[in-house]
């Protein structure tokens, strides 16, 4: 059910009609599974926004629901305009306020736990001997124990000036830490599948001075809160999860994958 949807119900009864609650589009909630033909589960990542990212914290009880600045700050990401229009007057703020204290009590376990975030690679010269590309000195994993992710804005987003990725409770920049390291400093590809590569690079025209582009994709599943952490005057949520799977592509689109691995 959808944020909005319940602010709807309980705007209606307590004189807040007004609200553009009819009109918004918000992440569907739901734990529901999804199968394939084989009856094998199928598992969503969803992406790694601001808005997505700011309802982890509910879901792994990182915060009170009585907590005003945690819920208040949870309505300036997710309805920002709903925050802009009632927040000023502290009466029909604190019915909007307890209406979210119930729909999280209610919703926040079929909020996702599992998130996917792509981050760029640089590719060195095709071994022939080893069947691969070797991952270029800066983008080699070397017994990573702790990913770093961003959480971005999603487009459309008109709450900028809200300042909503400096909030109390919610910084921008996560970490992810793994007790299993992980490790990468070479994708595997067929020579057929090089050739393809390459092709398609000199196709784009792209300069492979430097190295050759790609772009990984992790998918990832959060399973607990640590705390915030503070690096060079940076704010960091601190989760503890695992990497589930990777994907190397080489178009930012995601539509020509050169490699994957499952990592559970």
């Amino acid at each position: 059910m959808k944020l909005l949807n319940l602010l709807l119900a309980l705007a209606l009864i307590l004189g807040l009609a007004g609200s553009r609650a009819a009109q918004a589009t918000d992440l569907k909630v739901t734990n529901k599974p999804q199968v394939n033909d084989q009856g094998q589960l199928i598992e969503t990542y969803y992406p790694f926004t601001f808005t997505n990212s700011s309802r982890l914290y509910w879901l792994l009880n990182a915060y009170s629901v009585d907590d005003n600045e945690k819920v208040d700050n949870f309505l300036k990401i997710t309805e920002c305009d709903l925050y802009r229009r009632f927040f000023t007057n502290e009466f029909e703020w604190r019915k909007i306020r307890q209406a979210t204290r119930v729909y999280l009590n209610k919703y926040k376990t079929t909020f996702p736990r599992r998130f996917e975030y792509v981050q760029p690679l640089t590719l060195d010269r095709y071994d022939f001997d080893l069947k691969g590309f070797p991952l270029s000195g800066g983008s080699v994993f070397y017994q990573s124990t702790r990913l770093e992710m961003s959480s971005w804005l999603e487009n459309g987003n008109n709450c900028a000036e809200q300042q909503i990725t400096n909030l109390a409770g919610y910084p921008p920049q996560s970490i992810l830490s793994v007790r299993t390291a992980f490790k990468l400093s070479f994708i595997r590809a067929s020579e057929d599948l090089a050739k393809e590569y390459i092709k398609f690079l000199e196709s784009k025209q792209i300069d492979t001075a430097r190295g050759r582009p790609a772009y990984i994709r992790f998918r990832v599943r959060i399973d607990s809160y640590i705390g915030e952490d503070y690096t060079d005057q940076t704010r960091f949520s601190v989760f503890q999860g695992a990497i589930e799977s990777i994907e190397v592509y080489a178009d930012r689109e995601m539509m020509f994958k050169l490699y994957e691995q499952s990592l559970y």
